[in-house]
């Protein structure tokens, strides 16, 4: 996916627990709006990488716990830190 049609919704943060969520800062007006997302692009290595997600739930204020398919546990779900999230500007 080409970073230029795309929006930076927000980060990650960290890991959290044990099955390999983590919890994201979304930079929205409305971020409650996302949680029916189906898939984020995730940027590693300065590429944009799509993620399935498997359950995402809102924790508190801007902050996002999102399961993403094939990241099952702490340590995959730590190698996310900091990585930025983005969306389609279309969907």
């Amino acid at each position: 996916m080409d970073k230029n049609l795309c929006f930076q919704l927000g980060y990650i943060e960290r890991s959290h627990g044990l099955d390999g969520s983590v919890l994201a800062v979304f930079d929205a007006d409305d971020a409650t709006r996302y949680l029916k997302s189906e898939a984020f692009f995730v940027e590693r290595k300065s590429q944009l990488v799509p993620f399935l997600v498997k359950r995402i739930s809102h924790a508190k204020g801007d902050r996002f716990i999102i399961h993403f398919e094939g990241i099952g546990n702490d340590t995959a779900a730590q190698e996310l830190k900091g990585s930025t999230l983005y969306l389609p500007e279309t969907a």
